[in-house]
């Protein structure tokens, strides 16, 4: 028997649902991956405001990805890598959220307005040093717009985790007003 056969034969003789523990690390890889985009995009109000901890997060992704390689052994080494792939990069990736979260929990104050006033269509600087840069993506024509050219306040924290972090759902509420203000003028227009 070749090599290719031998590795066939246990691919087939092979079922997932004998593995409990494989089972059990794609449960919570799927789950992962529903907090991130639930947190991520539809329930958080916090955006990073400075340098998110990425290298943390692709450690802890690295471990969670040895942990699914350590367990169910009795797997092949295909289904395994898979499983533990997929674990480490929800791991990673659910921690994006999962940060912000807990800076916000762990911070001692309140979000602080701070003064920033624009350097260019999306970016803003501190008044005072402090304070990081904010660059905003996405939204231009919002960014870009002649009102955005004054000073405005973001609403800042700082929590346990060292990095600031800011309010986006106050930036999206002046969003979704100026589109409305914007397609009322536009449907008024003949």
């Amino acid at each position: 028997m070749s090599f290719d056969e031998s590795v066939s034969q246990k691919q087939q003789a092979f079922r997932l649902e004998s593995q409990p523990a494989i089972l059990v690390a794609a449960a919570i890889a799927v789950l992962l991956f529903i907090y991130f985009l639930t947190d991520t995009f539809a329930l958080s109000p916090w955006r990073y405001a400075s340098t998110p901890p990425v290298l943390a997060f692709i450690a802890c992704g690295v471990l969670a990805t040895l942990i699914g390689l350590a367990i169910g052994r009795k797997a092949p080494l295909l289904e395994r890598l898979t499983i533990a792939l997929l674990l480490g990069g929800m791991v990673g990736a659910a921690l994006w959220p999962a940060a912000l979260r807990v800076n916000a929990a762990t911070a001692e104050a309140a979000p602080e307005p701070v003064l920033y006033e624009r350097v260019e269509a999306g970016v803003y600087q501190a008044v005072t040093t402090e304070h990081p840069e904010l660059t905003f993506y996405g939204h231009q024509e919002y960014w870009a717009h002649p009102s955005q050219n004054e000073r405005r306040r973001f609403h800042l924290q700082q929590g346990r985790l060292g990095f600031w972090q800011v309010d986006y759902d106050r930036i999206r509420d002046d969003m979704s007003l100026y589109y409305s203000i914007l397609e009322d003028l536009n449907g008024e227009q003949p």
